[in-house]
């Protein structure tokens, strides 16, 4: 099963384009994971965002009923919306948290693309 140095010579080249070809479909992918990264950050700054108005219209809709209905703010009532705002703010923050450690995950992923070893050539031996 042997080849002359032509056969060889095919065989390199053929690994050589292979090698190539198949680092630009990994930092290709990279870039891809690299942009969702950035995309699920983003959308998780909206997402806080939007629990946290979310919240607000909430406890100013019970601040309105309370007062509509004769209640004073004071006392059990200000502290049960207090205690809703704070857990409404930490609920964002959670929510910003999840977004950033999954941001990580896809870097991560992402440089593990772009570091792979296998993507480096293999040299080619002769079969005498």
């Amino acid at each position: 099963m042997g080849g002359g140095p032509e056969t060889m010579a095919a065989q390199a080249a053929m690994q050589v384009v292979q090698g190539i070809a198949q680092r630009g479909q990994m930092r290709a992918e990279a870039r891809a994971l690299d942009e969702n990264a950035r995309a699920t950050e983003t959308q998780g700054g909206y997402d806080a965002i939007d629990a946290l108005r979310a919240s607000r219209a909430a406890i100013g809709d019970e601040l309105t009923g309370a007062a509509g209905s004769g209640t004073g703010l004071d006392g059990s009532v200000a502290d049960l919306l207090r205690a809703q705002a704070v857990e409404n703010q930490m609920e964002a923050m959670s929510v910003r948290a999840n977004a950033g450690m999954k941001a990580d995950g896809l870097r991560s992923q992402a440089r593990a693309r772009r570091d792979r070893k296998s993507t480096r050539l293999t040299p080619v031996t002769c079969q005498n």
